[in-house]
């Protein structure tokens, strides 16, 4: 019998990364500057932060040091996102495959992010993302190889700037990556839990409305390694999964490293809050603040009245979408629709207490001679659930 692996995995030596970085010229004499901090408070780059700062090497000491040893330090920031290698198609079948890549932070940003700069770990094979059991197996051997760095550091025998041989340590700072790798690949429970929606403290979500920041439970790095040290030791998959419903987190190979902190070492990346949009679809879908600004002002003409209720009575989803909110509350009031103190209505609730009352009303309009009733408001408002009066 051959034995094969099931899904082959290839990684880059990281030691040969660094070996070649330092070959640069100048490239050394640039690390070795990304190890000093700014003097003064203003924060320019991640490494102004309280939390590089506070990072220590194995002997207990700062590990960014000033250059007060000889050893060169190294701080790296990890990713880990998926993709489809055929283009991102909305339907059909799909292919995902991972990319694992690492930045060196002692680099300015201005030369942080070009390829050449960049360690790219590996790529984890398709054609399915791997389950979180399984993605373990792929974080197990970044963490042995960043462990192993930060212990016993790298003897370089030559670099571009001393003949002699220079000695490296290197160290995991952040790992970025959005929301949904960040909770697979750290063995804590999805952003849609109902209990553990959130990594860093322990409101439940339908508590996710409490701004008060005080009344937080809040989750300690020592807690969360406990939880995760149990999840490990445990025998059964059964037990496993009781002691994951009770506290959100399972072992993930991040705990290996001596100095992981899941609460200051997770990052949301801007590619996802910024560039595809994310930001934007929280202020003006989740907080409605365009829509406040938007309204202000702006009188309801009678032409954005007659366009509302072509839409309605046609059931354009996609023209009342575009309708302004002002306009759907003086549709709704033409209507008989009282909204009474649901006066934070978002444009979606409206389009689809019109869409239901028009069907209604529709539904209704043969029995309309036995009684004269209400019914268009009535049903509407007992449909969603809200209060209206009725004698």
């Amino acid at each position: 019998m051959v034995r094969v692996p099931i899904r082959p995995f290839l990684m880059q030596d990281f030691d040969a990364f660094k070996a070649s970085l330092l070959s640069r010229p100048g490239m050394e004499a640039i690390l070795d500057r990304g190890t000093l901090f700014n003097d003064t408070e203003d924060m320019w780059d991640i490494k102004d932060g309280t939390r590089v700062k506070e990072l220590g090497g194995p002997d207990g000491a700062t590990f960014c040091d000033g250059l007060k040893r000889g050893e060169l330090r190294l701080l790296w920031s990890l990713s880990i996102d998926w993709f489809n290698p055929r283009g991102n198609k909305a339907a059909g079948k799909s292919t995902s495959t991972g990319s694992i890549v690492m930045a060196c932070l002692n680099l300015p940003p201005s030369l942080r992010y070009k390829p050449e700069n960049m360690f790219l770990v590996g790529i984890i094979p398709g054609p399915r993302e791997p389950s979180v059991e399984e993605v373990g197996h792929f974080i197990e051997l970044i963490v042995d190889m960043l462990d192993r760095s930060w212990r016993d550091g790298t003897k370089f025998d030559c670099t571009e700037s001393s003949d002699c041989g220079r000695t490296e340590r290197s160290m995991l700072v952040v790992v970025v990556t959005d929301l949904v790798a960040n909770r697979k690949i750290t063995g804590v429970a999805s952003h849609s839990s109902k209990d553990f929606f959130c990594s860093l403290c322990g409101l439940a979500k339908p508590k996710i409305n409490n701004l008060d920041r005080r009344t937080w439970p809040t989750k300690t790095r020592e807690m969360q390694k406990k939880a995760a040290e149990e999840w490990r030791d445990a025998t059964t998959k059964k037990e496993r999964k009781r002691l994951f419903a009770q506290t959100g987190v399972r072992w993930s190979p991040f705990w290996k490293l001596d100095y992981y902190d899941p609460t200051k070492m997770g990052a949301a990346d801007t590619m996802h809050n910024l560039f595809l949009g994310l930001v934007q679809f929280h202020v003006r879908e989740v907080l409605g603040i365009e829509e406040v600004q938007a309204e202000a002002g702006r009188p309801v003409t009678d032409k954005e009245i007659n366009g509302a209720k072509h839409a309605l009575a046609t059931l354009n989803t996609k023209a009342l979408d575009r309708v302004r909110i002002s306009v759907l509350r003086e549709l709704c009031a033409q209507n008989g629709i009282d909204l009474g103190a649901k006066k934070k209505l978002k444009k979606k609730n409206l389009v689809q207490i019109l869409k239901v009352g028009h069907l209604l009303v529709a539904f209704m309009e043969p029995y309309s001679h036995f009684e004269k009733l209400d019914t268009h408001s009535d049903v509407i408002f007992t449909t969603f659930g809200w209060v209206k009066g009725r004698k």
